[in-house]
């Protein structure tokens, strides 16, 4: 698989943002929705480029009639590393200059032997960004199933803390991910009463489909290893996708659900009942909300009277999403 050139953002002189594509510059002319109509920033020049609203090129249309500038892109990232840096430091202008071109020569070393980032989830790993720094094979699947790419990093020492444990933690983030996948998912393991991060996965998106492959991958693992992926309790947030490939993968293991997961869930549902202000205002109300995020703490067989104790003071709305 080759890669196709990168694609990133600097500024101009007034702050605009510029789109850098295969070493030529190009400023927005305009938006839409759904699509940026990028042109070449050389005058003249009729070359263009379309990216959807996650920077993703759409097309690129037409020959620059100029050869690429990259000094000039250097300089304006330069400027721009600069700018920043005396407007958010106290030292002097000068020292913060002589630190970012010094800064600027060490990039331009460490580039010769660093691959470019990929624009998209058709990439090559080489081969030494698949290991540890001792040696260990740290890529254990990685693979493009449906169209969508999963990439899962683990040494073997990790997976087997992750088959010896009773207790797991999977857990996903949707806020930061390379924009390639759709969430970074991490499976942590518990050993000498500590949690530990076993498995790392770059997954395309968040499907019932993808978690059976997940757990269909980790199986295969367990056998390469002539072990067995079987906890006895998962510990997770409450993502109705998940909850479902576990009853089907793990079908006598006790599921857990995170109390932060839990109360965050309640808070939002909250504020999707336009309760934040009352939240915030009124005593009763709020502590009828922290009390039903309480429940969930009290031994099993007083909950159910205790949660009949506060139906008469919570709003309606918010028991029957607790039912």
């Amino acid at each position: 698989m080759t890669d196709p050139p990168s694609i990133y953002f600097t500024t101009s002189n007034r702050g605009k943002s510029l789109l850098v594509y295969s070493g030529y510059i190009h400023r927005l002319k305009k938006s839409t929705e759904k699509v940026k109509y990028w042109v070449c920033h050389s005058d003249g020049c009729l070359a263009t480029i379309h990216t959807n609203k996650n920077d993703e090129i759409l097309i690129a249309d037409g020959h620059h009639y100029h050869i690429p500038d990259p000094e000039q892109i250097e300089l304006r990232n330069l400027r721009k590393k600069v700018k920043d840096r005396i407007q958010s430091e106290t030292n002097s202008i000068p020292k913060i200059h002589e630190a970012e071109l010094a800064q600027s020569v060490l990039n331009r070393v460490r580039r010769k032997t660093t691959p470019p980032l990929p624009t998209s989830a058709d990439f090559d790993i080489p081969d030494f960004y698949q290991q540890t720094l001792n040696g260990a094979q740290f890529i254990c699947t990685n693979k493009i199933i449906k169209k969508k790419r999963m990439i899962l990093f683990a040494t073997d020492k990790q997976l087997e803390v992750l088959f010896s444990s009773e207790c797991i933690f999977p857990d996903g983030t949707f806020d930061k991910y390379p924009k390639q996948f759709q969430q970074i998912y991490t499976i942590h393991g518990l050993k000498f009463q500590q949690n530990f991060p076993c498995v790392i996965c770059l997954l395309s998106g968040k499907t019932a489909d993808i978690y059976r492959q997940l757990f269909l991958e980790l199986n295969g693992h367990a056998t390469r290893l002539k072990m067995k992926f079987e906890p006895k309790h998962v510990m997770s947030d409450f993502e109705t996708s998940l909850i479902k490939v576990i009853k089907e993968k793990l079908p006598n293991v006790i599921h857990h659900g995170c109390f932060f997961h839990f109360t965050q869930s309640l808070y939002k549902h909250t504020n999707s009942l336009d309760l934040s202000t009352a939240y915030l205002e009124d005593e009763d109300l709020r502590l009828a909300c922290r009390s039903t995020m309480a429940l969930a703490l009290l031994p099993q067989d007083h909950i159910e009277e205790a949660f009949e104790l506060l139906k008469n003071d919570s709003p309606e709305e918010l028991i029957d999403f607790f039912k």
